[in-house]
């Protein structure tokens, strides 16, 4: 697999391994150790896993009969070539302590000079048969020194691309008329044919999270998997140093940002940490995943070019209310983006049934209100409040919409006719005739599967721009919506 610059210093620096290179290691479970080979690697779904093979079998266990001859006796596991112990730590959920031995390579058998042993705590992610199986680190993490962070550095792979137009014009526009002449001396003293190339910066965003924290995001020069990628740096604005639970929340804070920037989860791929003396003190690694499919969403469609200035005026406002509202943003943005992936998975009935979810926690937020039955006359309130487009449903703009609301009867209101759509997919059954479906919700919906992906759409629509405004972001312009 191809990998981002820092990624490959997770591996190389901080786990004391390479990516699908066998490695020899030590397994200690409790009081049995015993040494297996390992070999880091990434499944199908992007997860990082750690494959470990030859586990000695375990010394049987011995029976003395009658005669007193000594009988070997082994469980069914062992029979079938599952080590016991690992098998009882699966079970339990139990650490188990890996350490990476610093003669790496399984086929040189050759130490690495300066590279140093590496143990930490992982778990047992599932057995295989002839003692092999798969491990994974606690909690994605690894700890190296015991000592406060300085900064910490982060790679993310398939984030929605965005521009700096001013930053590029500046770092170009900032070359003086001194400058200038020492750039044509320089061309001067070139051979035929040689040339010099003035590049403007890379687009580079400044998160900043309060007074609290400073984040960056610069666009990679290269490709990785053949996605755009960025490198990020977390660190205090004073240069500071901080716990390591610290910047393990403001990487929370990040990923559902990123989320909802993305309309996909999309978290970072590895996280390394230094100290003051600039010491590897501390790394993460993340899912992978080797290609993102583009869904509709607000950042990625909106109106011209995604600026950066977009995301370096959203982000402070997303963290004021993530610092007071953390479990309700989290529901929201998991809402919006579950949806999209259920959608994407066809079932788009299901999906509008999720959006729905985080719209009426959004609703139940903004007006301190508990909704206990029909949520629409409050999720409406709140599309009124912050003028959602949308909002009443018109022949000219949304036809089919329009339609629909008038063949189910409904209001011509997106959040009356959303409920509607979430009440038949949750409870398909007339209540007035317990045994029959709903029969208009069949004649004129499920017939036409497609209304379903539109009113999907409404409703994430809906969910995107009251979650933005919410945070403070004033729109002028919105994405078009059922383009």
């Amino acid at each position: 697999m191809e990998l981002h610059k820092l990624e490959s210093e997770f591996f190389h620096r901080v786990l004391n391994a390479e990516l699908d290179i066998p490695v020899h290691g030590t397994l200690t479970c409790g009081d049995s150790t015993f040494d297996v080979i390992i070999i880091p690697e990434i499944s199908s779904q992007g997860e990082f896993t750690l494959r470990y093979y030859n586990a000695p079998p375990p010394e049987p266990k011995v029976d003395v009969n009658e005669n007193g001859e000594r009988i070997p006796k082994r469980t069914w596991d062992e029979i079938i070539g599952i080590h016991p112990v690992l098998n009882q730590a699966w079970i339990d959920n139990s650490p188990v302590n890996l350490q990476i031995q610093r003669s790496s390579s399984v086929m040189s058998g050759r130490p690495r000079s300066g590279r140093s042993k590496r143990d930490f705590d992982t778990r047992v992610h599932y057995l295989e048969s002839e003692n092999r199986g798969v491990l994974r680190l606690n909690d994605n993490r690894i700890a190296l020194q015991a000592t406060p962070v300085k900064n910490a550095r982060f790679a993310i792979v398939g984030l929605p691309d965005f521009k700096t137009p001013e930053l590029q014009w500046r770092s170009i526009a900032a070359i003086g008329s001194t400058e200038q002449e020492q750039l044509r001396s320089i061309a001067d003293l070139l051979e035929e044919g040689a040339s010099i190339q003035i590049l403007p910066t890379s687009h580079r965003v400044t998160l900043a999270a309060g007074v609290e924290w400073i984040i960056t995001l610069t666009r990679d020069e290269d490709l990785t998997r053949g996605m755009i990628s960025h490198t990020g740096s977390i660190e205090k604005p004073d240069g500071s140093e901080f716990e390591v639970e610290h910047l393990i929340l403001v990487l929370e804070a990040l990923n559902y940002f990123f989320a909802f920037i993305s309309g996909t989860y999309c978290q970072p791929t590895a996280v390394v940490a230094h100290d003051g003396a600039r010491r590897r003190v501390w790394g993460r690694v993340g899912r992978f995943t080797i290609a993102r499919k583009p869904v509709l969403h607000w950042f990625r469609d909106y109106p011209g070019a995604p600026l950066g200035k977009l995301l370096e005026a959203l982000f402070p406002l997303f963290w004021e209310k993530w610092n007071s509202h953390r479990d309700e943003i989290i529901a929201i943005v998991s809402s919006y983006v579950e949806s999209n992936a259920i959608s994407e998975a066809g079932v788009p009935q299901d999906a509008t049934a999720k959006s729905f979810v985080g719209l009426e926690i959004l609703a139940s937020l903004i007006t301190k209100k508990t909704i206990q039955s029909n949520p629409s006359p409050t999720i409406d309130e709140v599309l009124c409040q912050y003028s959602i487009p949308h909002r009443t449903i018109e022949a000219e703009t949304l036809p089919l919409i329009k339609a629909l609301c008038d063949d189910l009867e409904v209001e011509t209101k997106g959040a009356y006719l959303i409920n509607e759509v979430r009440n038949y997919v949750m409870h398909p059954l007339d209540r007035k005739r317990p045994a029959r479906v709903k029969e208009k919700h069949v004649a004129f919906l499920d017939s036409d599967p497609i209304k379903y992906a539109f009113v999907h759409d409404l409703s994430q629509f809906y969910l995107e721009y009251t979650l933005l405004e919410y945070c403070g972001l004033l729109r002028l312009e919105h994405r078009e919506l059922l383009k």
